[in-house]
C-alpha cells in the first residue's frame, strides 16, 4: 500500500501539469491578440469545433454540476437530473432558433454585446444608457459571485481528499493560475486550450460513472431500481426548472460571446452548438452517484445543512477503489480533471465578465464609441481590458474568503446564478416588438431588471433568515415573474413604430 500522502502529491503534480500547460498555451495563442477586439472575439474567427468545445467545457462547472447535480440525484433521484438536462438543451435549441431572428443576428454579425442590444431597443438615442448598463450589471454581479464560487468548490474538493493538506493553499493557487492564464491568454488563449482540458474533464466523469457502476454491480447487486427510482416527479417543481433553465442561454453574456467570435455565422454556431449536445449523457453520473448514496443512507448524509452539497466527494470517499492502479494513476486523473472544470468555467466567465466591464460599462461612461477606434486606440484598450481581467478575477477570490465562514454562500451562488434569467425577457420582446417603439419608457425597462433582483434577493434572504433551504429554489422564479410582468407591460404599452 502506498503511503497516505503520497497519492495527494501525485494528485497535486498532474494538476500542477494542467495548470502548467493550460498557461502556456494559453500565453502562446495570446499572444497573437494584438488588440481589445481580438482579444476578446478572437477577430470573429471561431470556427464550429472550438465553439463546441467551449461551450461544452464551460456547462462542466465543479459546483453546479458536479456538486450541485450530484445534490439533485440524492434528494430528488436520478431521473429528475434527466429533466433538467433535457430542459437544457432544449433551452440551447431555443436559443439556436431565436438567434436567427434579424434584430439578434443583426448584432451578433456586428459584433454587439448582448447588452448592447439590449441598450439599442430599450434606451432613448441621445439618453442616458440606463437599460444597457442595467442590464450589464445584472451579468457581471452574477458571474462574478459565479467564478468566486468555483474557486470555492476547488477548496472543497481538496478539504475532502485523503492526506490532503492546506487545501485553502491549493485553491488559491488554482484560482490564481486561472487568472494568470486568462489575463495572458484572452478569449483566443482560453478557447484554443479547451479541447484538451475537455478530454480530461470528460476522463473524470468517466472514472466517476465506472467508480459508481463497479461498486453497484459488486455489492448492490439487482438494485437498480432503487438507484434510478421511479418517474414521478413533482409537476411544480420541473415547471420551475423549465423557467429557470430554458430561456437561460439566450440571456447568458458567455454564450452571446461566442457567437460574435464566430462572426454570427449561424451554420458554424449550429454545428458547434449540436456536436456538443450528445456529450451532455455525463452531466448524468453526478447525480447516479447521488442516487448511490441515498441507497447507502450512510450516516453522514442524513442532513439538510450546506454538507450536502459536497454528496459526490463523500460518496467518492466512501466507494472507491483501492490499489495501485487507482492510488498512482485514477485518482490522480480524476481530480487533475476536476482541477481542469474549475479553469474551464472559471475562464469563460471572467472572459464574458471583462468583455461586458469594458465594452458595455468602462466605454459607455467615457462615452466612446467602440467603432470610431483607432487600431492604435484598440492596442492601447487592450492593457486596459487584461488589468480588468486580473482585477476581476482577483476580486473573485473574496468569495472564496467568506465560504470559508459561511459556507451557504455556495447556495446562494447557486441561486443567484439562475437569476440571470431575467435577461431573457428584454431579447424576447426585442424579437417581438420589431414593430413597436420599446425605447418609449427606458425607467420601466430598468425597474423590471432592478425588481427582478430585488424580489430573487428577497428570497435569498428569506431562506437565510429563516433556515429554509428550499426557499432558495423560488428565486429565480420570483425573478422570472417580476421582470416579465414589467416586459410584458412595457411591450403592450409600446406605440407602432411610423411606417417608413
Amino acid at each position: 500500500m502506498p503511503h497516505p500522502t503520497f497519492p495527494f502529491i501525485l494528485i497535486l503534480i498532474f494538476g500542477a501539469v494542467v495548470l502548467g500547460v493550460s498557461y502556456y498555451l494559453s500565453s502562446k495563442f495570446g499572444r497573437i491578440s494584438h488588440d481589445v477586439e481580438d482579444y476578446f472575439t478572437m477577430n470573429k474567427q471561431l470556427r464550429a469545433k472550438q465553439l463546441g468545445a467551449s461551450f461544452l467545457a464551460a456547462d462542466m462547472s465543479i459546483a453546479t454540476v458536479v456538486l450541485a447535480l450530484g445534490v439533485v440525484g440524492y434528494q430528488f433521484g436520478f431521473w429528475a437530473a434527466v429533466w433538467i438536462t433535457i430542459c437544457w438543451l432544449v433551452g440551447t435549441g431555443l436559443f439556436l432558433l431565436l438567434i436567427r431572428k434579424p434584430p439578434l443576428a443583426a448584432h451578433l454579425k456586428a459584433g454587439s454585446t448582448l447588452h448592447e442590444a439590449i441598450g439599442s431597443a430599450y434606451d432613448q438615442s441621445g439618453g442616458w444608457p440606463v437599460v444597457r448598463l442595467s442590464a450589464s450589471a445584472v451579468t457581471i454581479i452574477v458571474f462574478f459571485f459565479t467564478i468566486g464560487v468555483e474557486f470555492f468548490a476547488g477548496y472543497v474538493v481538496f478539504s475532502k481528499l485523503p492526506g490532503g493538506i492546506a487545501p485553502f493553499i491549493c485553491a488559491i493557487t488554482i484560482a490564481l493560475v486561472v487568472v494568470l492564464f486568462t489575463v495572458a491568454g484572452g478569449y483566443r488563449g482560453t478557447t484554443n486550450i479547451n479541447i484538451p482540458r475537455l478530454v480530461l474533464v470528460l476522463l473524470s466523469f468517466i472514472i466517476l460513472g465506472f467508480i459508481g457502476v463497479r461498486y453497484q454491480i459488486h455489492y448492490l447487486p439487482g438494485q437498480a431500481h432503487l438507484i434510478f427510482g421511479s418517474l414521478h416527479l413533482d409537476v411544480s417543481w420541473m415547471v420551475g426548472i423549465v423557467i429557470a433553465l430554458i430561456p437561460a442561454q439566450l440571456a447568458a453574456m458567455d454564450m452571446w460571446q461566442r457567437c460574435v467570435a464566430a462572426g454570427g455565422d449561424f451554420s458554424q454556431i449550429r454545428r458547434g452548438l449540436l456536436g456538443a449536445m450528445p456529450m451532455y449523457a455525463v452531466w448524468l453520473v453526478p447525480p447516479y452517484l447521488g442516487a448511490l448514496a441515498r441507497l447507502l443512507q450512510l450516516p453522514a448524509f442524513n442532513i439538510e445543512d450546506t454538507k450536502l452539497n459536497y454528496i459526490v466527494l463523500d460518496v467518492l470517499g466512501k466507494v472507491h477503489p483501492v490499489g495501485v492502479w487507482w492510488s498512482y494513476l485514477w485518482q490522480p486523473l480524476l481530480y487533475a480533471g476536476i482541477i481542469a472544470t474549475i479553469g474551464c468555467t472559471a475562464d469563460s466567465l471572467l472572459n464574458a465578465m471583462t468583455f461586458t466591464g469594458v465594452f458595455d460599462i468602462y466605454l459607455v461612461l467615457k462615452k466612446v464609441d467602440p467603432n470610431t477606434l483607432t487600431h492604435k486606440q484598440k492596442t492601447d484598450l487592450l492593457s486596459t481590458a487584461k488589468l480588468a481581467v486580473a482585477m476581476a478575477g482577483i476580486a473573485s477570490l473574496g468569495v472564496l474568503f467568506i465560504g470559508l465562514f459561511e459556507a451557504r454562500i455556495y447556495d446562494l451562488v447557486a441561486a443567484l446564478f439562475s437569476v440571470q434569467v431575467i435577461l431573457f425577457w428584454p431579447v424576447l420582446f426585442i424579437i417581438c416588438g420589431r414593430k413597436k417603439l420599446l425605447n418609449w419608457a427606458p425607467k420601466i425597462a430598468c425597474c423590471g431588471l432592478a425588481f427582478g433582483m430585488f424580489s430573487a434577493l428577497i428570497f435569498l434572504i428569506l431562506a437565510i433568515t429563516l433556515h429554509q433551504r428550499s426557499l432558495m429554489d423560488y428565486a429565480p422564479l420570483a425573478a422570472t415573474v417580476t421582470t416579465g410582468s414589467f416586459y410584458a407591460v412595457l411591450f403592450v404599452r409600446a406605440p407602432k413604430k411610423a411606417a417608413s
